[in-house]
């Protein structure tokens, strides 16, 4: 987006002219972890970047940095969204509204990093767009953080992602929150909130030469929420030292206290198993820290619930895992409803209907039952679907 600004002039003849002149560019600059980012104003761009105090700008990233849109009902790939940028105390705010878009975001410094939110919604017809933030990086000398402990070499004519293939969107799909990168002083890396289902992928794309964050997702006509427009929310992390994944991880779970190991409001860490009846497996299977046991047969049940095991259902989506065995028959979609609301409502595991007295499974339904109340399977009209009931 160019800006200019208008003046006057008097001309050979004497005459008053009216002069445009493009205004020179104006940068914004924040600082988060041991990142410090330069955007251009009028634009959006990032130009320039300094990484635990060196210069780690990739100038051929430049051009394509910030924020960019691929539409895919076209085939030009990603296309910039040139955004006016202000600076509001230590946040910054973004607007557009090119590309048939009304795009708003802010990127706001949290503990070791930035948070960057917002929302794009659609002036015209449906649409199905990939939205990039990209980070335009020398990578060179770097790693690339395939987990935990596994790392790889980066350099900036190859291209890197744990991302795989989903044949969806963007083509493909991140199997973990969080992605990074590191050199010897510093790192970066992208994450989401584990509580919000987002279709991502964190990748070093070589042709852009942009470390980048990429979210996939669609406006239809007749969706009940996001017909219009669409929100978004990621975090750029940017963790000093050599550290990479750690570093990211480390300021994940420092900025979301809840979900860390030993936080009253965490979940027990333990292992997972799925089927059968845990204590009539081979050791170890039934001495390595088991917790979580999905679909423990009817003695299995009994032993997770002898052992202090967490025994959690099969879900079948479009049957909801409700019992409906003490009827002789199976229900009506009435029936089933009505059931699925009681269990919602009961205040003890012991007014569960449909599961035997002492069943584990009443101890999880009364939640499972408003989790579905809250978010039911709708079909084409946004109807709830019926569940397909038998008499399990």
């Amino acid at each position: 987006m160019k800006v200019y600004l208008l003046t006057t002039s008097v001309c050979a003849l004497g005459t008053l002219c009216l002069v445009a002149y493009a205004q020179p560019a104006k940068t914004v600059v924040t600082e988060a972890g041991c990142a410090k980012l330069a955007l251009d104003s009028n634009n959006g761009t990032i130009t320039s970047l300094n990484i635990a105090g060196q210069n780690r700008l990739a100038s051929k990233g430049v051009a394509a940095s910030g924020f960019s849109i691929w539409d895919h009902a076209t085939e030009e790939g990603f296309v910039p969204l040139d955004c006016t940028v202000r600076q509001t105390g230590d946040n910054l705010l973004f607007t557009s509204n090119a590309l048939e878009l009304d795009f708003r975001a802010m990127l706001r410094p949290v503990p070791g990093g930035w948070e960057i939110r917002g929302r794009v919604q659609r002036t015209g017809g449906e649409r199905f767009l990939s939205m990039r933030f990209g980070v335009p990086l020398d990578v060179e000398g770097w790693k690339w953080w395939q987990d935990i402990l596994r790392t790889r070499s980066m350099h900036a004519e190859r291209s890197a992602s744990n991302a795989v293939p989903s044949g969806l969107g963007s083509g493909a799909q991140d199997w973990m929150p969080f992605g990074a990168i590191s050199g010897e002083h510093g790192g970066l890396g992208y994450a989401v909130r584990m509580d919000e289902q987002w279709f991502h992928q964190t990748r070093y794309d070589a042709d852009s030469h942009l470390f980048a964050f990429i979210v996939d997702f669609a406006m239809l006509d007749g969706h009940r929420r996001f017909a219009m427009e669409v929100p978004f929310r990621f975090y750029l992390f940017a963790p000093a030292g050599p550290w990479g994944l750690r570093g990211v991880v480390d300021s994940y779970f420092k900025l979301f206290p809840e979900w860390a190991e030993g936080s009253p409001d965490a979940q027990y860490p333990g292992s997972w198993a799925a089927w059968s009846d845990l204590t009539n497996q081979d050791a170890p299977l039934c001495d390595l820290g088991m917790y979580y046991h999905e679909g423990p047969t009817d003695e299995g049940y009994l032993s997770d619930d002898a052992l202090g095991y967490k025994s959690l259902p099969y879900i079948e989506p479009s049957m909801y895992q409700q019992g409906h065995g003490d009827m002789d028959r199976v229900p009506t979609v009435e029936e089933a409803w009505a059931r699925l609301e009681h269990n919602a409502a009961a205040k003890d595991p012991t007014e569960v209907e449909g599961w035997p007295e002492g069943d584990s499974r009443r101890q999880w339904a009364p939640v499972l039952a408003s989790a579905i109340l809250k978010a039911p399977i709708l079909d084409a009209e946004g109807q709830r679907i019926a569940p397909s009931c038998g008499n399990w």
